[in-house]
């Protein structure tokens, strides 16, 4: 079993700094009570689309459910730009801070 812990990074529009590092089952054990009430539940899945690109599918449970959002990361914001997703991607959530990992944590869903 491996643990991670992915730190609130500042993000700017479609880019950001690298998340979640490798943690120790022991520091694991001591930061988890901290999160009581503010935790995310979810599975998730990796794929490739027919560009090669991968996408990381997270079906949210808990609170949280029925939301499912997917992510494509990209190596330039030119290629971000360019990027067409398919149809079943849904509306583009980039720049909603309602869906942002740590509001989803504090606030919940958001109300439509």
């Amino acid at each position: 079993m491996s643990f991670s812990m992915a730190p609130i990074l500042p993000r700017f529009g479609a880019s950001r700094k690298p998340g979640a590092v490798q943690i120790t089952k022991s520091q694991f054990e001591t930061f988890w009570p901290e999160t009581e009430g503010r935790r995310i539940e979810k599975t998730r899945w990796t794929g490739e689309l027919p560009d090669g690109l991968q996408f990381e599918l997270d079906v949210f449970e808990g609170d949280l459910a029925p939301l499912v959002t997917v992510e494509v990361e990209f190596s330039s914001l030119e290629l971000a730009e360019a990027f067409r997703p398919p149809s079943w991607f849904g509306r583009e959530l980039t720049s909603d801070k309602r869906y942002k990992n740590k509001v989803l944590a504090v606030s919940g869903l958001p109300q439509e």
